[in-house]
């Protein structure tokens, strides 16, 4: 992938335990049998492959014009020295689009 950005599968299939295995090894992030499922159990777990695709578990940093992001430890920097923010305006940081 060009852009590093790694987008989660969830794999329907039959829900015989050799579709599960084949799906997993395969390379797909979870399974679901797509024919017995309720919607809200899909819809749970596609949200949550997407939320730890966003979320990972090892640190991210965000480098720019000199500022450093650190979401995990929720840190900023600016020009090296530390930068004191709300919560909401870490969160704005953190959730703007980075292209």
């Amino acid at each position: 992938m060009a852009s590093g950005r790694r987008v989660p599968v969830l794999m329907p299939g039959n829900g015989s335990l050799f579709d599960l295995i084949e799906c997993i090894e395969g390379g797909a992030d979870d399974y679901v049998a797509a024919d017995s499922a309720p919607p809200l159990e899909i819809l749970t777990r596609a949200y949550a492959l997407c939320r730890r695709a966003r979320y990972p578990a090892q640190p991210q940093y965000v480098r720019a014009n000199g500022s450093v992001i650190d979401e995990a430890r929720r840190h900023v920097t600016v020009a090296g020295r530390a930068v004191e923010l709300a919560a909401s305006e870490l969160r704005v940081l953190t959730t703007s689009p980075r292209g």
